[in-house]
């Protein structure tokens, strides 16, 4: 109830703004003349021109504001699969100092790590070694798409290298946010649908921010000729198990 009064108060002040700058807007031009307030109204509503003003107003401020071409790219390209995204929801991850350039992953309501997986498989070969349901073997996510978000990531094609040869627990242990499995499959669609490249073709994403059922952590990785989706222990360490570092 608390945010539905929010939202509600909201837009009573918006209302309010629009009131107060249609009034000063016209009121003021038609004063001018010599009229009194109430000659001011009358005259109002027999001038076409001021009319049009109101329109030009109303026009500007409820002009839908310009959406970021990396939201809408998503926006389009999720639309194609029947997701349906408002783009003025999203709100863009601000980046810690040093973290550019980065690239931005979206992920829209609904979207399950399996229902990712068959769209993966759609577009290029796939393979990993759970028989299963996807959802059920990776129970465990630091995001999930109760709700549509915006996440982002360094823009670079392998893991990120301040993680190598750190553990999952590790990494853990010192708060680190890291890639989803659901986000990771979703990184590597979109990388080939703008590039036609895959990602991890030299090292393993380490998606730090999953777990699987029985508490081992999910890796992508580009395998020759599929992309693999697979599994590490927690604690294992080596120099091309990397997570990648997510803000959202």
């Amino acid at each position: 109830m608390a945010t539905k009064k929010r939202k509600f108060n909201g837009g009573v002040s918006a209302l309010g703004t629009l009131l107060d700058l249609m009034v000063t807007t016209l009121f003021t031009k038609l004063k001018k003349q010599g009229l009194s307030l109430a000659e001011a109204i009358v005259r109002l509503a027999s001038d076409e021109k001021a009319q049009d003003e109101i329109v030009a107003i109303l026009a500007g401020l409820v002009r839908p504001p310009s959406v970021d071409q990396r939201i809408q790219w998503w926006v389009e390209f999720w639309a194609s699969y029947g997701f349906v995204i408002n783009p003025t929801t999203l709100t863009i991850p601000v980046v810690p100092a040093g973290f550019s350039p980065i690239r931005l992953i979206v992920i829209p309501q609904g979207l399950t790590i399996q229902r990712a997986w068959e769209i993966a498989k759609s577009l290029f070969p796939c393979y990993n070694y759970i028989r299963g349901n996807l959802d059920e073997a990776i129970p465990t996510n630091d995001r999930v798409a109760y709700k549509g978000y915006v996440v982002a990531f360094r823009d670079r094609p392998e893991a990120d290298e301040e993680f190598k040869n750190i553990s999952a627990n590790d990494l853990k242990a010192r708060n680190h946010k890291g890639i989803t499995a659901l986000e990771a499959i979703v990184d590597e669609i979109g990388f080939y649908k703008k590039t036609d490249g895959h990602r991890d073709i030299q090292n393993v994403t380490l998606c730090t921010g999953s777990r699987y059922s029985d508490g081992c952590v999910p890796g992508s990785y580009w395998n020759v000729d599929e992309f693999q989706l697979y599994w590490y222990s927690a604690d294992y360490r080596y120099d091309n198990l990397r997570s990648r570092q997510a803000v959202s």
